[in-house]
């Protein structure tokens, strides 16, 4: 897949690379002192989510066939993060669940999802409550809890880790999108 021409606005996702390039607009309006590096590295960014979003990876290949038999065996993990996300799972039971040792559940999960299973999760959570966020009337704090995280602050920080956005501004930013 090459990189689009133009970007849907109908994209949920696509709203992280809007916000970034606002900010380097933002940046290089102001022009306060040390604003090239500022736009430079958000630049950068940019290129780097929009490159792991449109580029393929390594489509082949004897690493690619090795990805692809974890996959299948992990397979029942990742399905039972995506039903049981909101509840708490530790390296311990997951590796449990994949007859492993912490260390070797570890290093196997990364090198197949790469990413760890705290980052799996959260990317999980993060996309569930964006997506309560887009289409329900539930407060921060309630879908918060619902994504099973409890503190409402912790939330909105790692909202903003993972979608470039805090939840109330996500909100704002998708409303008109649902009913289009």
């Amino acid at each position: 897949m090459l990189f689009p021409i133009k970007l849907s606005h109908l994209d949920a996702e696509n709203q992280q690379f809007r916000h970034i390039l606002e900010e380097v607009i933002q940046e290089y309006e102001a022009k306060q002192p040390g604003y090239e590096l500022m736009v430079r590295s958000r630049l950068y960014i940019l290129f780097t989510l929009l490159s792991r979003r449109f580029l393929p990876g390594e489509p082949h290949g004897r690493a690619a066939l090795a990805r692809t038999r974890n996959a299948d065996r992990f397979k029942k993990l990742l399905l039972y993060i995506d039903v049981h996300y909101a509840e708490p799972i530790t390296v311990s039971m997951a590796a449990e669940m994949m007859n492993l040792n912490p260390y070797h559940f570890c290093k196997a999960f990364k090198k197949t999802t790469g990413s760890t299973l705290i980052e799996y999760v959260n990317y999980i959570r993060i996309n569930e409550a964006a997506r309560l966020l887009s289409g329900s009337g539930l407060t921060v704090t309630e879908i918060a809890e619902r994504i099973g995280c409890g503190n409402p602050n912790y939330f909105t920080k790692l909202f903003k880790q993972y979608k470039g956005l805090s939840p109330s501004q996500w909100r704002k930013e998708t409303a008109g999108l649902s009913t289009l």
